[in-house]
């Protein structure tokens, strides 16, 4: 994990304890067909998105809250990309509020 992944978890994990009310979709994707099958980029960004959930866990978020999902490349946001750059906006994680408890 990078030390900036790492900054973003811990500044969700402040925000989710301060709001212990809400839940959070953990929802990741990749890269477009060509840099993988459809099977290993649907379990790679499993594995991400578990990931991110098992860390919120280890820093005290009741797993209940929360929900991890990978999409692989069914989602891009660069539709056809040409550079590393446009790769990485398609190579990602969010966190969406779900629901208020």
């Amino acid at each position: 994990m990078k030390p900036s992944d790492r900054k973003m978890l811990d500044e969700m994990v402040d925000f989710l304890k301060l709001n212990n009310n809400y839940s959070v979709a953990i929802d990741s994707y990749t890269d477009m067909d060509e840099r993988g099958t459809d099977a290993h980029n649907i379990k790679f960004s499993e594995e991400r998105s578990k990931s991110c959930l098992d860390y919120l866990v280890s820093k005290g978020i009741a797993q209940e809250r929360l929900i991890a999902k990978g999409y692989g490349d069914t989602k891009p946001l660069v539709l056809k990309p040409k550079t590393e750059e446009d790769h990485q906006k398609n190579r990602r994680t969010t966190f969406n509020l779900i629901k208020q408890m």
